[in-house]
């Protein structure tokens, strides 16, 4: 593989604390832009203090060199605020700020843009016996899904007047080592053996490992045949919300402590 420039927003973010070692140790250059010095990258990567990235953000002059922009940075799952002002700071940081990057990096002359989504950016479920596939029609429900599909269609108008060949990767839920949120949640309550009633769900679920999305990442920024496309990403197979319980109790040494209550 070719070894190419990387910039990566949102590095010292789960996902980018994995992903900078990882381009790193397969020869590629990176600059890792984060938004306070001394972020506390495990890997002594090339460090690009930007701010707030939804802010005024001097772009051209982080971009310069740069082949690859992977567009990690965004903002989580925030249940406390009201939902109006949820629905603005979403589009602000998802869309305002990818699209304000874009142009910046169409201007670069950066080759590619990789973006990344959310499966979200479909919906929240399928109906039973169904999944999500690349051709399924998106129809997000919740504020972030909707902003993370409008960050994706401002990023295609941007790019559409130049050279620059955009990627779009929709990951489920990821895990990994330091993996925080829900995930993380559900860690702690298995090791703390609190009990879960959720032996009755009969769901399946895409999951992915980080560095198997790592790996995902790098191809996309790279293979001729993702340019201009949108993928869905998962480990295969599927699983049950109760089998990641067992799974993960297994690997913990403790008792998966499920109650069957009717849904």
């Amino acid at each position: 593989m070719k070894q190419l420039h990387f910039l990566v927003t949102g590095a010292s973010g789960f996902v980018g604390r994995h992903l900078v070692p990882h381009l790193l140790r397969q020869g590629h250059r990176v600059t890792a832009a984060v938004r306070h010095p001394g972020c506390g990258l495990p890997v002594p990567a090339v460090e690009a203090v930007v701010g707030d990235l939804a802010g005024p953000v001097e772009w051209d002059r982080v971009l310069q060199g740069v082949d690859v922009v992977v567009h990690l940075a965004g903002k989580a799952h925030d249940l406390r605020r009201p939902k109006a002002d949820a629905i603005l700071e979403y589009r602000r940081v998802h869309v305002g700020a990818t699209r304000t990057l874009a142009a910046a990096a169409a201007r670069a002359g950066i080759r590619r843009f990789v973006f990344i989504s959310s499966v979200k950016a479909i919906g929240e479920r399928t109906e039973n016996g169904k999944c999500f596939t690349d051709t399924t029609p998106p129809n997000p429900s919740e504020i972030y899904g909707i902003s993370k599909l409008e960050a994706e269609r401002a990023l295609f108008l941007e790019a559409a007047d130049s050279p620059m060949e955009v990627t779009i990767l929709r990951p489920p839920l990821i895990h990994g080592p330091g993996v925080k949120g829900n995930f993380e949640r559900l860690i702690r309550c298995i090791q703390a053996g609190w009990p879960m009633p959720l032996g009755r769900i009969d769901n399946m679920r895409s999951v992915m490992g980080v560095g198997n999305f790592c790996e995902v990442i790098e191809i996309a920024a790279s293979h001729p045949d993702t340019a201009g496309k949108t993928f869905l990403v998962a480990d295969s197979p599927a699983i049950s919300t109760p089998e990641l319980i067992w799974i993960l109790a297994d690997s913990m040494n403790k008792s998966a402590r499920l109650i069957s209550i009717p849904v």
